[in-house]
């Protein structure tokens, strides 16, 4: 081989190299820049954050940690796309007219939770997405991407998570902003939501 063909050769490895190594970084940029603007679309989705008065004092004590986070992501996230979630129930009632069945009030927001709009929706259901408004009210705007926090993680968080993925929502849940019934119990959920292919991040990750 002619040695001058093999250094004029070589340059054009060197470029041929260098301008796939380019189309690499663009395309995780463009990749990474895909997911930021997911993000950016999403909406927060707050659980059941009401003073059930728990006789449980560490089950309150952890509620309680929690909430400070999910003020700071009601804060990043707007109050245009805030959805708030209440947990009631169904009495029934007899009496000389006959039977009839009346929706309860919902308990109250815990009092230091910042509600930021009246986006609300009542659910009798553990899965939220059984309410027949909230997913008009979702489908109306569009919405795809949730990210979902509050309690309990191994109840209606788990039920309204499954719920959701099957209507083919993409969700997203946040650690540090979710309380389970027990610490086991938590655990057990989060494994069984990460094994159905549901998406954790830790709060610094959604809050940029």
């Amino acid at each position: 081989m002619n040695p001058m063909q093999t250094q004029a050769n070589a340059p054009r490895k060197k470029t041929s190299h260098h301008r796939w190594l380019v189309l690499l970084i663009c395309l995780l940029s463009f990749g990474l820049s895909q997911q930021r603007l997911r993000a950016q679309d999403a909406w927060l989705m707050v659980l059941d954050m009401q003073d059930f008065q728990l006789k449980d004092q560490s089950l309150n004590a952890s509620i309680d940690s929690i909430i400070p986070h999910i003020n700071r992501l009601i804060a990043a996230f707007g109050a245009e796309r805030v959805i708030y979630v209440r947990a009631t129930g169904k009495s029934l009632n007899i009496s000389l007219k006959g039977i009839r069945t009346d929706t309860l009030p919902a308990k109250p927001f815990y009092s230091r939770l910042e509600v930021v709009n009246n986006n609300c929706f009542n659910k009798v259901e553990g899965d939220a997405f059984t309410v027949p408004e909230l997913r008009q009210f979702l489908e109306n705007r569009q919405v795809t991407d949730i990210v979902l926090v509050g309690i309990l993680a191994d109840k209606c968080i788990y039920h309204t998570a499954l719920g959701g993925s099957s209507r083919g929502y993409h969700l997203t849940l946040v650690p540090e902003a979710t309380v389970g019934s027990t610490t086991r119990k938590q655990t057990k959920a989060f494994e069984a939501m990460k094994a159905k292919g549901l998406m954790f991040k830790p709060l610094h990750e959604i809050i940029h």
